[in-house]
């Protein structure tokens, strides 16, 4: 099975918890960055489809892999929200590529795959410079490898997700 899809998010997030909300609005542009440039059918790790990094998750295993869809977790056990909420822009990105980095690490090693094509996804997304462009902005889709930028499944994504963050600014009080 080949690796296709990949989420960071909060663990047993509550609607109401703010910062988590944030938290996992703000991984987006990240992971899809990370993710437009990983090759399609190409990346094998550990047999997965799916790989999850979850935050503040008290499980007491590092990784785990459902056997039977594909989808394995890697938690991350702790982790301080106002903390984060306190950083910039580009050192929550930089946060969050930290901890997709750890996840390729970890599984590659103890599944004996090879996880170059990841670290290389995460190495092209710090040379773009840090913080990433706004979601769905030009900025952003000129980041973009030509081969998703054509993607119509992917642009509806991002525009959705787009949405997401300005619905979330918007009840935060900021103008965009």
């Amino acid at each position: 099975m080949f690796l296709r899809d990949l989420a960071v998010a909060s663990w047993h997030t509550a609607k109401t918890d703010q910062l988590r909300r944030s938290f996992n609005l703000s991984t987006l542009v990240v992971v899809e960055s990370v993710l437009a440039r990983l090759p399609r059918n190409a990346v094998t790790l550990d047999g997965l489809a799916k790989l999850n990094i979850a935050v503040a998750d008290p499980a007491t295993r590092q990784y785990e892999k459902s056997e039977f869809d594909g989808v394995g977790t890697f938690h991350v056990p702790d982790f301080d929200f106002q903390q984060y909420a306190a950083l910039s822009e580009a050192q929550q990105h930089e946060v969050i590529l930290g901890f997709i980095e750890a996840a390729f690490v970890h599984v590659a090693r103890i599944s004996n795959s090879d996880a170059s094509l990841c670290l290389s996804a995460v190495a092209e997304v710090r040379q773009l410079g840090l913080p990433l462009p706004k979601l769905g902005s030009d900025a952003f889709w000129k980041t973009m490898p030509e081969r998703r930028r054509r993607s119509k499944k992917f642009r509806e994504d991002i525009a959705l997700y787009a949405r997401l963050l300005s619905e979330d600014g918007a009840a935060k009080g900021e103008r965009r």
